[in-house]
C-alpha cells in the first residue's frame, strides 16, 4: 500500500513535456509559440497563422504540454513558463 501511494505521488509530479516552435515579432518583440505534437496538421496551421502576422522563428523550446484540445495546437499562444 505504501508503495502504491509513493508511486502515485511520483507520477503526479511528472509533467508531460513537448517541443514548442518559438517566434518573435521583429518590431514589437512579442513572443508567441506553436506547440508540436497531437492532431497532425494543427502545427502547420499555427505556423502559417503566426508567420502571416510578421513573427519570425527564433528557435525551439522544451516545455510542459499546454494544449487541452485539438484546437489549441492550431492557435499561436504565449510560451508556457519553465
Amino acid at each position: 500500500m505504501i508503495v502504491a501511494v509513493l508511486l502515485a505521488l511520483l507520477l503526479a509530479g511528472c509533467a508531460q513535456m513537448t517541443r514548442y516552435a518559438v517566434y518573435r515579432h521583429p518590431v514589437t518583440g512579442d513572443v508567441l509559440a506553436c506547440e508540436y505534437g497531437g492532431y497532425g496538421m494543427a502545427y502547420p496551421v499555427c505556423k502559417d497563422a503566426i508567420e502571416s502576422r510578421g513573427y519570425e522563428r527564433v528557435g525551439t523550446e522544451q516545455r510542459e504540454v499546454s494544449a487541452k484540445t485539438g484546437v489549441d495546437y492550431a492557435v499561436p499562444r504565449p510560451l508556457p513558463p519553465r
